[in-house]
């Protein structure tokens, strides 16, 4: 069985990708003083979370929305108070890192790790008004293993879980990181709505299936 982990305030929050587009692995990372945990999703479960994220920010004003569930797959402390202004002749304090970002690397890039602790299966989220934070939860993807036919079937194992409690800050942050993610995929064919691939493009509505090659503007 895999560890869980529930980060309360975390620092760090984000998705990121590895591989060429059309090959791409997506993960989910966050960071809690020296613990950092990094899940390895689906794409969809970035765009999912992301658009949550955005909705339920744009109408924090009103109802509290409905959580999220997104089903499996086929196969912080409140927000940050605002950065006092300079006076006349004072001298600018030195940046300090933004929430998310990596000494050495751009703002809600990924940390370097070595292995995800696990693969996601499922991801859920809503709006905790009292705490004003955001609570994501992320549930692992168990694989199922062959019963040998002699033995009785052993006792399905509890999936490990992720629990997270996010700033409003951290959440529109990784709304625009989810955004960025998606535009940064393969270009959508006009005619079929399929993802096109570099290498040629068979497009089942154009004349012939013919493939086609996507040129870069």
């Amino acid at each position: 069985m895999n560890e869980s982990f529930e980060l309360d305030v975390p620092d760090h929050f984000t998705a990121g990708a590895i591989g060429p587009p059309g090959e791409r692995i997506f993960y989910l990372q966050a960071r809690q003083g020296g613990a950092l945990v990094t899940l390895k999703c689906e794409k969809e479960h970035v765009r999912a979370l992301g658009r949550y994220l955005g909705s339920t920010l744009s109408k924090l004003g009103g109802e509290r929305d409905k959580p999220l569930t997104l089903p499996s797959p086929q196969r912080g402390e409140g927000e940050g108070v605002p950065a006092p202004q300079r006076g006349e002749g004072e001298r600018a304090p030195t940046p300090q890192r933004g929430e998310g970002e990596r000494e050495g690397g751009k703002e809600g890039e990924l940390i370097d790790f070595a292995e995800p602790a696990w693969i996601v299966a499922a991801i859920g989220a809503g709006w905790d008004k009292g705490r004003d934070r955001f609570m994501v939860e992320m549930k692992e993807l168990l694989e199922e293993e062959e019963a040998e036919e002699e033995q009785e079937p052993a006792a399905e194992p509890e999936p490990a879980t992720a629990r997270l409690w996010i700033t409003r800050a951290q959440a529109a942050a990784f709304v625009e990181r989810a955004e960025a993610l998606m535009k940064a995929g393969r270009p959508i064919c006009p005619m079929c709505s399929q993802p096109k691939d570099p290498a040629g493009h068979i497009c089942p509505r154009a004349n012939g299936y013919h493939a086609t090659r996507h040129v870069a503007p």
